[in-house]
Formats: C-alpha cells, sequence, structure tokens
C-alpha cells in the first residue's frame, strides 16, 4: 500500500480521502507547519497546511496502536527466530520498517501535544516565555530512527529487490521528518535517478520541490515542480502546478504564475465532484490569483475572470428579497421560481437548503402532498447526509446542521400529519393515499434520522401505521427497535408485546407458504428455525428481558421454549423450561418440564448438560416426587459416566479421563459400570505411563470385582505392568494366574510363555520348566515350542540333570519336529554327546560323535548356519586323543651301545613323531575347512603347538644324541637338527598368524588368541614387535572344556 505523505492539500492532488491515512502518517504535518507559516509571508500553502490530527480521534489512534504493535511483534518475532530467506524477508523488513515510522509519527503526534498543552499553559501565565520552550520529541525519534535504518538495510542487502524504489522513497520521507532534509533531498534525487518509471517519481520531485521552495531556491523549486507537473495522471499534479505557479510569481514572470494557477482552479473545477479537498485548493488559488493579478497590474482580467466564474454577491441578496415578497402576498408559484433561481444561481451556498424549505412551505400553502414530499425528497437527496452540497460545506458545521433540521422537521410533520388525516378520513381513496404518503415519510425519517429525540415516537406511530396496513414484517421490526431505543420508555412494554404479535402473524405467512421446516420422524437433529421464527423467538427474549416482572412474562417464556422444544432446540428450549420450572418448581407442570429437559438432551446426547441439569433437578428439594428423584438420579449416574468418555474422545487427555473415572467410582461404587470406569481408567493410566497409578486401580477392580468380566484383562495387564517396572517375579506369578484362569485370554500363550523365561533368568528352573511344559502342552503347534524344547534341556543340563538333558536332547534329533532346522538338530546332537560324557558314559559318546560326523556328511548341503560349529567342536574333541598320542612321542634313542641301533631307533621314533604330526594336520585341518569360526581359531592354534612341538623334539637339548658322535660330529648333527627344527618353527609361525588373522577377522579374544600372539611375538619379533594383547576373560578354561547354548554359538 502507498503511504500518504501530505496534507489535505496534497490529498487535493492525490484524489484520496483524509480518512485512508494511517495513524502514524499524520506526522508529517505537524512536524514543519510552523517554521512554514513564520518562514515568510506570503501564506503559500505547503503539504503540511492542514492538521491531519484533528481528523482522528484518540479512540482510532488507540486502536491503530494496538494493532500496529501486534504486528511489530509477529514480524519481529518471525525475522528473530524463523527468518524467511530473499524478497520475503525484504517484505517483511519494509513493512516493519513502516511500522516503526508509524510508531514514531504516533508518538510525535502525543509530544506535540503535551507541548502544545505546556505552550498554552505557559503562555497565558505571567512571566513565562514560552519562545524559549522546545519539545521533546526523543521517544519519537528513537522509532524514526529505527525505520531509517532499516529502510538502509533493505537496500543495502537487496538492491535488486523489485520494491526498492519504494524503500528509497520512504527513506527520503522518514529523513525528511526527522528533519534531516538534506539527507532526505538525496534519497529522492536519487529515486528520480535510479527508477525513472516508479510511480513514487512524482512524489519524489514534489517533495524535492518542497525542499527547494522552503530554502527560498525558486530555481531549483520551480525545475522540480516543472518535472512533477509532467505526470498529469498523479494525485499530486494539481499540488505541482499549484506550486509551479508560485514559483513562477517569486521569480517574477507574473504572466505564466497566473496562467498555471487558472489552470489548477480549472482542474480543480474539473475534478472537484465528491471531492473536498480539490475544493480547498481551488478556494486557495483563486485567494491566490488575487494577489497575482493584482502584482501584475490586470484588474480587469481578474474581474472578467472571477464573473465568469460566478462570484454575484449582490445579485443572491436581490433574489432571495423578491422571493421572501412573492411568498408573503401568497404568490407561492412566483416564490418557487424565484427560490429555485437562486438555488441555481448558486447550488452550494450555504443558504440553499433554506431556499429549498421555503419551495417545501410554498407547496404545503397549496396543499399539494405529492409535490411537497418531491421536494422534501430533493432536500434530502441534494442538501443531506453524504450530499455534494454537505461535502462541500462540510467545514461549516451550523449550515450542515440548519440543512439536516429542516429535513427532519418536514419529514416529521408530514408523516404525522397525514397518517392523523388518514386516520381521520378512514377509508377510500384520499385516505389510503394519505397513509401511503404518510408511510414514504415515516420510512424516509427513520432512515436518516433514527437517533434523533423524535425517533422514539415515530416508529411507534410507524409501527401502528404498518400493523394496520397489515405489513406486519415491518411492523415488527419498529416495535422492536422502540424497545431497543428505551426499554422504559411508556410505548416500550406495549410495542414489545406487540412485536410478538407481528411475528405470529409472520409465522402463519410462512405456514401456509409451505416455508416452515418439520422433524421428520425420530430425528433428533435441530431444525432450522425459519426467519420468522426466529424473530419470533428474538420478539419473546425482548420482552422477558425487559418485563420479566409482568404476569404475561410466564407465558412468553413458555411459547419461546416450546417453539424451541418442538424444533430439536434442546439446549435453548432448556434453558427457558428451566426457568419456567423456577416459577413454581413444586407444579406438576414444572416435574414434565424437567423430564422433557432430560429427555432431549439424551436424545441428542449432549452428556454434559444432561449431567449438569439431572444434578440440579436432583438437588432441587421442592422438585418433583421421590420416584422422580430416582430416576433423576440414574440419569446422573449415567451421564456422569458418558461425560468422561465424550470429553476423552475430544481433548484425548487420557490423564484428566482417568482421574475421572476413579472419581466416578468413588462416587458410585455400586454404580453397574463401575468396574468398566476402573478398567478404562487403568488403561489410560498406563497409556500416560503412570504405571503406579495404572497397578493400583487393576488391584483395586481384581479385588472389589471378581466377577467382573474385565478381571482377566486386568491380571494380564497386572502382569505386562510388573514386566515394565522389571519386577519380573511378580509378573511371572500373575501370568501364571492369567494362565490358571482362563488359558483361552488373548495373552494367555504370551503370559506363561513369557513366565517361563521369567522364571528361569531367575534361576527359578524348576517352574520355568513347569511354564515352558504348560506352554508346549497348550500350544504344540506354537512355532516357538522347538527352541523351547532345547531351553529346557539346557536348564536341565546347566542344572546337571544330565541324564534328563541326554533324554530331550537324543528324542531331539532323533524324533525331530518339522519345524526343526539342521542347526538345532546338531546343537541336539553335540550336546547329548556332551550330557554321555557327563555321566561318564565316554564310549557311548565317543560312538555318537563319530555317527554325528557320518550323519553331517549327508546333511551339510543342507540349509544352516550354526551347524558346521557344532560339527567343528565335536571334531575338536575326536582330534584331542590324536594330539596328545602325538605331543607324547619323543625322540629318547636307545639305551644300547651298538650304532646301529642307536641310528635304527632314532629313525624309528623320528619316523614316528613325522606320521603322527600328518595325523594332527590333518585333523586340525579337517577343522578348518569346516569354515567354523572359533573351532578354526583352535585349530589353528592347536597346529602352531605341534610344530612347536616337533622344533622342540628335534632340539639336540630335548632328543637323543648318539654317544659314538666325537665334538665335531655333534655338533655338526646339531646344527643338522636344528635346521629340521626352524622349519617347524616357521610353520608353526604361519600357524599362528593364520589364528591371529582368524581372531582379527571375527572380532574374537580367548585363550587361543592370547597364545598365538604371545608365540608369534617370540618366534617373530621383527614382525611382531613387543606383540602384547590385553585378552578379554576367557570363554571357557581349556580346549577339554568347551560348552555352548544354541543361541550362543558364534
Amino acid at each position: 500500500m502507498k503511504r500518504l505523505l501530505t496534507s489535505s492539500v496534497l490529498l487535493v492532488a492525490m484524489g484520496t480521502a483524509s480518512t485512508a491515512l494511517l495513524p502514524a502518517d499524520v506526522g508529517l504535518q505537524a512536524a514543519h507547519a510552523q517554521s512554514r507559516r513564520d518562514k515568510e509571508g506570503r501564506k503559500v500553502i505547503g503539504i503540511d497546511t492542514i492538521n491531519i490530527q484533528q481528523q482522528m480521534s484518540e479512540a482510532y489512534r488507540a486502536a491503530a496502536r494496538e494493532k500496529r504493535h501486534e504486528a511489530m511483534a509477529f514480524l519481529e518475532d518471525i525475522l528473530a527466530n524463523r527468518p524467511p530467506q530473499g524478497v520475503q524477508k525484504a517484505e517483511m523488513m519494509l513493512r516493519l520498517a513502516d511500522l516503526y515510522f508509524e510508531e514514531g509519527r504516533d508518538l510525535y503526534l502525543t509530544e506535540m501535544a503535551k507541548f502544545q498543552e505546556a505552550y498554552d499553559k505557559c503562555f497565558n501565565t505571567e512571566g513565562c516565555n514560552p519562545e524559549s520552550m522546545e519539545p521533546d520529541n526523543s521517544e519519537s525519534r528513537k522509532w524514526q530512527d529505527k525505520s531509517i535504518k532499516l529502510y538502509r538495510i533493505i537496500l543495502q542487502n537487496y538492491p535488486q529487490y523489485q520494491r526498492a524504489d519504494e524503500a528509497t522513497f520512504y527513506l527520503g520521507s522518514a529523513l525528511a521528518d526527522t528533519g534531516r532534509r538534506d539527507e532526505a533531498v538525496k534519497e529522492f534525487n536519487n529515486l528520480v535517478r535510479t527508477y525513472p518509471d516508479s510511480e513514487y517519481v512524482p512524489d519524489a520531485y514534489v517533495l524535492i520541490g518542497e525542499y527547494y521552495f522552503d530554502k527560498n531556491n525558486a530555481y531549483k523549486a520551480l525545475i522540480a515542480y516543472q518535472k512533477a507537473a509532467r505526470y498529469k495522471d498523479s494525485p499530486k499534479y494539481a499540488f505541482a502546478m499549484y506550486k509551479l505557479a508560485w514559483c513562477y510569481y517569486n521569480v517574477g514572470e507574473y504572466g505564466k504564475a497566473i496562467d498555471t494557477m487558472k489552470a489548477v482552479v480549472a482542474y480543480s473545477l474539473a475534478n472537484q465532484e465528491g471531492d473536498k479537498s480539490k475544493l480547498t485548493l481551488q478556494e486557495e488559488a483563486l485567494k491566490d490569483l488575487v494577489r497575482f493579478f493584482a502584482d501584475a497590474g490586470d484588474l480587469q482580467e481578474a474581474i472578467d475572470y472571477f464573473n465568469k466564474l460566478g462570484k454575484q454577491d449582490l445579485i443572491e441578496a436581490m433574489l432571495k428579497r423578491l422571493a421572501n415578497t412573492y411568498f408573503e402576498n401568497g404568490e407561492f408559484e412566483q416564490a418557487i421560481t424565484t427560490y429555485r433561481r437562486l438555488i441555481a444561481e448558486n447550488p452550494n451556498s450555504k443558504k440553499a437548503p433554506e431556499y429549498q424549505n421555503e419551495i417545501i412551505l410554498a407547496y404545503q400553502k397549496m396543499d399539494r402532498k405529492k409535490e411537497t414530499m418531491a421536494e422534501i425528497d430533493r432536500l434530502l437527496k441534494t442538501y443531506g447526509k453524504n450530499s455534494a452540497w454537505q461535502r462541500q460545506n462540510a467545514s461549516d458545521p451550523d449550515a450542515i446542521k440548519a440543512a439536516n433540521d429542516y429535513i427532519e422537521k418536514n419529514l416529521r410533520t408530514v408523516a404525522i400529519n397525514y397518517h392523523a388525516e388518514a386516520k381521520k378520513l378512514g377509508a377510500g381513496r384520499a385516505a389510503r393515499e394519505a397513509y401511503e404518503l404518510a408511510y414514504q415519510a415515516y420510512q424516509v425519517y427513520l432512515e436518516n434520522f433514527p437517533e434523533e429525540k423524535n425517533a422514539y415516537e415515530m416508529r411507534y406511530a410507524f409501527g401502528e401505521l404498518l400493523y394496520k396496513l397489515k405489513k406486519y414484517d415491518e411492523a415488527y421490526e419498529q416495535y422492536m427497535k422502540v424497545v431497543e431505543m428505551d426499554p422504559k420508555g411508556q410505548r416500550s412494554e406495549f410495542c414489545a408485546e406487540s412485536a410478538i404479535f407481528a411475528a405470529e402473524e409472520m409465522v402463519k405467512q410462512e405456514e401456509k407458504a409451505g416455508r416452515i421446516q418439520k422433524p421428520e420422524g425420530k430425528a433428533t437433529d435441530p431444525v432450522p428455525l425459519s426467519e420468522w421464527e426466529q424473530k419470533l423467538l428474538a420478539a419473546c427474549d425482548q420482552y422477558t428481558k425487559y418485563f420479566k416482572d409482568n404476569k404475561k412474562a410466564r407465558n412468553v417464556i413458555y411459547k419461546s421454549a416450546y417453539l424451541l422444544y418442538n424444533k430439536n432446540h434442546f439446549k435453548e428450549a432448556s434453558d427457558r423450561f428451566r426457568i419456567v420450572i423456577a416459577m413454581d418448581p413444586a407444579s406438576k407442570e414444572a416435574e414434565q418440564a424437567a423430564n422433557l429437559i432430560l429427555d432431549s438432551f439424551n436424545l441428542v446426547e449432549d452428556w454434559a448438560n444432561l449431567k449438569e441439569v439431572a444434578k440440579a433437578f436432583y438437588d432441587q428439594e421442592s422438585l418433583g416426587s421421590r420416584k422422580f428423584k430416582e430416576e433423576v438420579y440414574k440419569v446422573y449416574e449415567r451421564a456422569s459416566f458418558k461425560l468422561i468418555e465424550v470429553t476423552y474422545e475430544k481433548d484425548k487427555d487420557a490423564v484428566k479421563a482417568a482421574d475421572a473415572f476413579v472419581a466416578f467410582v468413588d462416587e458410585f461404587p455400586k454404580s453397574d459400570v463401575a468396574d468398566l470406569a476402573l478398567n478404562n481408567a487403568a488403561a489410560y493410566y498406563h497409556q500416560e505411563g503412570l504405571l503406579k497409578k495404572a497397578m493400583e486401580t487393576r488391584l483395586r477392580l481384581i479385588e472389589g470385582w471378581p466377577k467382573s468380566k474385565y478381571y482377566a484383562d486386568q491380571v494380564a495387564a497386572l502382569g505386562y505392568d510388573y514386566e515394565t517396572i522389571a519386577d519380573f517375579e511378580e509378573a511371572a506369578r500373575w501370568y501364571e494366574e492369567l494362565f490358571a484362569l482362563d488359558k483361552a485370554h488373548k495373552a494367555a500363550k504370551e503370559a506363561i510363555y513369557s513366565a517361563g523365561l521369567f522364571r528361569r533368568a531367575l534361576d527359578q528352573t524348576d517352574q520355568a520348566i513347569k511354564d515352558f511344559q504348560a506352554f508346549i502342552t497348550e500350544y504344540p503347534d506354537d512355532p516357538r515350542v522347538t527352541p523351547l524344547l532345547l531351553d529346557i534341556a539346557q536348564i536341565h543340563e546347566d542344572a546337571g540333570r544330565y541324564s534328563d538333558a541326554a533324554n530331550i536332547y537324543y528324542t531331539f534329533f532323533t524324533k525331530p519336529r518339522d519345524d526343526a532346522s539342521i542347526d538345532q538338530i546338531y546343537f541336539a546332537r553335540l550336546h547329548y554327546g556332551l550330557a554321555l560324557e557327563q555321566m561318564g558314559q565316554k564310549s557311548k559318546a565317543d560312538k555318537h560323535y563319530k555317527e554325528t560326523l557320518a550323519a553331517w556328511e549327508k546333511d551339510k548341503d543342507k540349509p544352516h548356519e550354526l551347524a558346521p560349529n557344532f560339527i567343528a567342536e565335536i571334531m575338536y574333541k575326536q582330534a584331542q586323543p590324536i594330539m596328545d598320542r602325538y605331543l607324547a612321542l619323543k625322540m629318547e634313542g636307545t639305551t644300547s651301545t651298538n650304532r646301529k641301533k642307536i641310528d635304527k631307533a632314532l629313525a624309528d621314533q623320528l619316523v614316528a613323531k613325522a606320521k603322527a604330526l600328518q595325523e594332527v594336520e590333518a585333523a586340525y585341518g579337517a577343522i578348518l575347512k569346516t569354515g567354523s569360526g572359533e573351532w578354526g581359531l583352535a585349530a589353528a592354534t592347536a597346529l602352531g603347538e605341534a610344530y612347536e612341538n616337533m622344533a622342540w623334539t628335534l632340539s639336540c637339548e630335548n632328543s637323543y644324541v648318539p654317544t659314538y658322535l666325537n665334538e665335531d660330529q655333534r655338533e655338526i648333527y646339531c646344527m643338522g637338527l636344528e635346521d629340521k627344527a626352524y622349519v617347524q618353527t616357521e610353520k608353526a609361525a604361519a600357524a599362528y598368524a593364520v589364528a591371529l588373522e582368524k581372531a582379527y577377522e571375527l572380532n574374537l579374544y580367548n585363550e587361543n588368541t592370547a597364545t598365538a600372539t604371545r608365540r608369534l611375538g617370540e618366534l617373530r619379533p621383527d614382525e611382531y614387535p613387543e606383540l602384547e594383547e590385553d585378552v578379554l576373560e576367557p570363554r571357557y578354561v581349556s580346549r577339554d572344556v568347551v560348552t555352548h547354548g544354541f543361541e550362543e554359538t558364534p
């Protein structure tokens, strides 16, 4: 929106009404007005001529200020906390800058008002010097400076912003208004240079002209106004021409000054229709032309010019005297003609309404009713509210008041007189004409003078006339307004009742026309009231509002209540019925009304009102019989419950609903739905994480309502709550109770299963097995049965009940379930063997292991994941005796001293050791081929130990050295053994390296990892310097004892 920066004179040029000004836009008018008036005596008008503050009420300013503060806070919040980007941000900053400046202007007005008050006081105080006083504009300046800063930020950060011209213009305007006019004119010059096509260019040129004009630089001001005057479509065109004329005058070019000012007058005359501001400019221009003509010395031209414009005051006075003479002599037609000429000579004269009034009086003298009404209509339209005449004479309130008084008196007089004449005539054409003209006069009067002092009686009389003419709809409106204007007035009670009668007549007409909608069948939806049913209701309400103590009031209230009840507007009907009840609560009618109220609320499921009203009726001692009280209490109870439900559906506040349900049980412990209320409360508490309250509520239901259909559900939920707070023993107990209570319950299966898990975790193995077995028995087809069988076996195994464990494992792999996997079967095979070993059946276990390995050859191509680990563990067990035999072999030589025997013994022992090593390599190599992680690591480590053992065996320190060798031969012999031992050591290092690589790959750390790490540090110190390993606690003590649960196997 383009901001207005000028006074009403500039508004003349813009063609914009002053009411379009924003509150802060009035700051400019006061800023420089005094200085311009004092600056020189030519009295030339400027943009600050008229103080717009006078056109704006304090209430308007306050409302605008409130809206402005809201807008500033809103924009500051967005820009500070969630700033937009680009153009949108620039738009917001521009609007915020405007608001800052408007705030400054508003404060400026307040500051100047205070200053003016102080100035006036000082002026009237002896000894006080008002010339030394200065206004304090510090607060307003802060806001103006904030706006200037923001405008500059916009122009600096968004130079390509499409509204940069607007920001530049506003910046210049802000600088001008804060007294920084030198900076302002630079911004205006920048605007016209940078944005020559901007809509603000004409405004800028005008303000540049004003700057130089005020500095008495007529030449530069003239150039600026000439440029502004090029924009003939600009709202400031006329103002620019006006100031241009003054510039010509100031430089001595009187001819151009006169021609230019004439153009201003001509423009104003051509465009003044409906625009007071252009008339102001015209009047100022005419006044200035007097001076221009005088200084130019061309008086005859002035006389001709002004005569041409119709300045004929003496002619008007002569015509007025002549008209009065005609009237006094009874020559009414001639008087009318003369008055019309007077009006024509100067239609906008302040005396014109008086002349029109004389014409009306003349027609009244001639008893010409239609002409009288026509002339009153002309008086109203030509000189009444919003007329061109009133706009032209807006500066003279006395003239406008006189015109309005003429209109009011004439309309009132003819209305009353014609109405009285019509009643006197009774019937016939003359009576109908008088009624019709009275109707017109009343109507026009009340349209134009609705709040005049005579309006009360005029409305009453008009209502009576309308009712007589059977215009009930219009009569209703007048009767209602009579009461509204003065409820205590003499006619008000009569009119209040008459309005009801008129509305009832209109309802009858609607019924005949089929416009009354009625409820269909048992439908409870409110049926819309027809137009006149609504108005009948309003009339009833008006009557009871102002005349409630009248004996007719009860019937009026009942009438309105029954109307609403029949239209299914139960709440509103209830409010009225309750008033009827209050009038005589002990009556039978009161009890019937109460029942109707409760029934209506029940039908529409308005539980809040049903609860409230039922409780009120129950507590009202004098209302209803004992049976009525019992029924009402029951209604109150059920409504209380339903209200909790519907309130939750609306606000979804579960805690509030839960508290309400508990309170309900406290209030109605014997209610049929008490257990449901506790059930709901527990559910809502649990939903909101209030477990303690949920559990307390569940226990209350379980203990107090053992036969409730919600009993089992609460047992299940209580178990879950204990599980949630990690009290697994209690959770298991409640789950077991649920299973024992109702195996068919939807939560029973998971409950007994979870109970078994919790018991096992708590090391309550016997109960865990019972729970698992109960689960298996009750739900044999559940897919968890298969792993549960293994779990039960493991529980037995962990408890040292190896026989029980072995039986389950054996059955599992010999008669596998359909859903048993290869991994599960071989887990069972492994642990069956382990159980046999624990029972001391080593040979049976070995046989079983061999059978398992043979079975694996058939099953290894079937889908599996973990089975190779179980096979590898078995193979590792099978490899252990081979390793032990190998480690037991040594090169001990012989006790014989025979060389051949010695050589043969050593050769045999070496061959045996080498063959045993091959067996070890084959056994552990097979384990490596299974791909098992942990057991592959163990096998690689064992191979390293085997190779190291061979190296150790071959060393002279640990091997027999033939006794027949001399010292040199012994040295050569030992060197040969060392060469062979070196090969074995390298193999050992390679095996350890494989083991370590496998450990890193699997992120597996155990005793084997530690062994491989330690040995590599010794065997290959250069590759593994000072290699140390922080080994986690091993999973087992030695290679001889390694066991895993099925799900633990890596």
